[in-house]
């Protein structure tokens, strides 16, 4: 009898249809990088125009954890409302919470600047958990890590987007320059994109994934949801196989409960240590302290919008990073990239602590690593975290992993200045090239590679295993 597997390689689909649906899910992903990357370059104009005063040096790390804090709850509550309500509607919840949140940046007071921050975060962290849940659970096995990739790039590139739109924003004179209101644009650009996508999944898109749709008992609705993208005969046979491989994970894991999950009972405890794992990994790296303080980092080498300009590069080179990802997903495998990957940052992360201290440098070597370091992330970390956790998670654990994953970034954001002034800028870097090292046993030794496998045939794997 064939494998699941090959039974999956020879249905066939509609590619295009089904890069556009990834495409249209993963515009969650585009709005989560936006709140990553909108504050970055514009707290001392948010500063100027709430009034923060000789409070700023709180108000400015404070506001930027309020959006990863949201985010840990986003995240935290995304798990049961895609159980409840599907994953399809989930999002559109999402959409339609991004709109209100984006109004309260219209009213320039600092009470309604931290709620915008809140509920901009609450999406951020739910999109990253339904995005790559969606995308797992639709794309064919053949091509899931090509469009899981869309989720880091989508990323990235409103990282990147943000990061450009602050150059306008003016450096100086702020009370007296009308130019210094763009932030206020700047941060409820993001409703325009809400809305994009709540009408492409409300009048194009109009189905759930077929996973969810068969656990609903919904078979009619599932099998006009893979013949969005498979002929006739393609899906009917996708659908048999979806059949059974969900009854075959039921009998032998059962139903997961979050006791299950924090008490790691067996049949649970590796695809959730795993998971846990790979969220703690991609914050605790340090990447959201270079990315939301390094026109803060830069400043120091010159202007305020030299150093914007330097943010700019580093985006740019932080979404073109996620570019290599594309072709070698699936080729080398997860595992190997991610290990790599942790030593290569840990590598560029001590060179950065020593040229900020020790050794006294001009602005390119810690520039240039840095941008290394990037490259390191967005090829590992980064988009392998969602990638091997929407393969072998189930939403209550995607859940509960990615609200730690924001749990752990608001702490990396609002830590980092502390850091630095406690400690220095060198130990700092130091400190982050540790945790680096430390898991790069932990990924040779527990993780499991999940490259061309299903869904189901990791739920089952792990159903044998502690």
């Amino acid at each position: 009898m064939s494998s699941p597997l090959l039974e999956a390689d020879q249905e066939k689909f509609d590619n295009k249809t089904v890069w556009k649906i990834g495409i249209t899910v993963a515009m969650g992903s585009f709005i989560s990088g936006m709140n990553l990357g909108v504050y970055n370059s514009a707290p001392d104009n948010i500063s100027a125009t709430l009034d923060w005063g000789s409070n700023k040096d709180y108000f400015i790390p404070t506001m930027n954890a309020m959006m990863h804090f949201g985010a840990t709850f986003g995240a935290l509550s995304a798990g049961p409302l895609a159980t409840k309500k599907g994953r399809r509607q989930a999002i559109l919840i999402l959409d339609i919470i991004t709109i209100i949140a984006s109004a309260f940046f219209l009213i320039p007071f600092t009470p309604t600047f931290a709620i915008g921050r809140f509920l901009s975060g609450f999406i951020a962290g739910g999109f990253c958990v339904l995005s790559p849940l969606f995308i797992f659970e639709f794309a064919p096995v053949s091509i899931s890590g090509k469009i899981g990739s869309l989720i880091q790039f989508n990323i990235t590139l409103g990282i990147v987007f943000m990061y450009a739109l602050a150059l306008p924003l003016p450096t100086g004179g702020y009370k007296s320059n009308d130019l210094n209101y763009w932030w206020m644009f700047m941060f409820s650009l993001q409703s325009v994109f809400a809305l994009f996508q709540l009408f492409l999944m409300l009048m194009k898109f109009k189905y759930d994934t077929p996973v969810w749709l068969l656990e609903q008992n919904r078979r009619e609705e599932a099998e006009r949801s893979l013949r969005q993208y498979y002929d006739d005969e393609s899906a009917a046979s996708a659908l048999a196989r979806l059949e059974k491989s969900i009854q075959k994970s039921k009998e032998e894991a059962g139903e997961s409960s979050y006791a299950d999950l924090l008490c790691c009972r067996k049949g649970h405890s590796k695809s959730f240590r795993i998971g846990i794992m790979l969220n703690f990994i991609q914050q605790w790296c340090g990447i959201n302290a270079i990315l939301g303080y390094s026109t803060s980092i830069f400043s120091e080498f010159g202007s305020e919008f030299v150093a914007r300009c330097f943010t700019v590069l580093i985006g740019l080179v932080n979404m073109g990073a996620t570019l290599i990802l594309f072709p070698a997903v699936n080729k080398y495998g997860r595992k190997p990239m991610l290990w790599i990957g942790s030593l290569g940052m840990a590598a560029c992360l001590i060179f950065d602590g020593i040229f900020s201290g020790p050794v006294d440098a001009t602005v390119g070597p810690p520039l240039a690593f840095i941008l290394i370091y990037i490259v390191f992330f967005e090829t590992s970390a980064g988009p392998l975290c969602w990638i091997v956790c929407g393969e072998i998670l189930a939403p209550k654990a995607m859940s509960i992993c990615l609200g730690m994953n924001w749990a752990s970034a608001t702490a990396v954001v609002f830590l980092f200045p502390i850091m630095v002034n406690a400690f220095s800028m060198t130990y700092t870097f130091f400190f982050y090239a540790g945790i680096c090292l430390l898991s790069v046993p932990y990924l040779w030794f527990d993780l499991v590679e999940t490259k061309g496998r299903t869904k189901a045939d990791l739920k089952t794997e792990f159903s044998k295993l502690r």
